[in-house]
């Protein structure tokens, strides 16, 4: 028979183990793998054309700590375009150990899941919809985005709201 010291140690060891994973338990709401592509729609005029657009964000160099995302044709076999959702978190499919990360004033980068507010991401929807990626609690008038009228091969930043819809480069489709 166990006595009850032993079991009161059990409970605190199991206790003090689920508080320390903690974090594991609430990040385990993962969506299905996805990418993210630029909404288009009739009326507008990247690069001065009028013709539909189909870009996606990747990874520029393997989707390890410090890589930076960018646009690019997207490509149903290319795997550095695909994302998963874990909790608020952003990471790529290709190494879910690396979370979507604001560093500084506008930077977007790949660093090591940490858990701060950083690497939360807001807005995100999977009906099909569109909608704005941003951070309701650092800058909520940020967005995900680039420069301008998108290109391949351009950079991904916050950008100004406001801006980002003036170039029509605020709204994404998770697909």
């Amino acid at each position: 028979m166990i006595s009850c010291r032993i079991l009161q140690s059990l409970i605190v060891i199991v206790f003090l183990g689920l508080l320390k994973d903690h974090r594991i338990f609430a990040q385990r709401t993962m969506s299905r793998p996805f990418r993210l592509r630029m909404y288009w729609e009739r009326g507008y005029m990247w690069q001065e054309d009028p013709r539909p657009r189909n870009f996606c964000v990747q990874c520029v160099n393997g989707c390890g700590e410090g890589d930076l995302l960018q646009t690019r044709q997207c490509r149903r076999g290319r795997y550095s375009q695909y994302f998963v959702k874990i909790g608020n978190t952003l990471r790529p499919l290709l190494n879910n150990n690396m979370c979507v990360s604001r560093s500084g004033n506008r930077k977007i980068s790949l660093e090591h899941c940490d858990g701060s507010e950083k690497q939360n991401w807001y807005g995100f929807r999977f009906d099909g919809g569109k909608f704005e990626i941003g951070d309701q609690e650092v800058d909520p008038f940020k967005c995900f985005s680039q420069h301008h009228h998108p290109k391949p091969r351009e950079i991904l930043y916050m950008e100004i709201c406001v801006l980002a819809r003036t170039f029509d480069t605020s709204y994404w489709i998770a697909e």
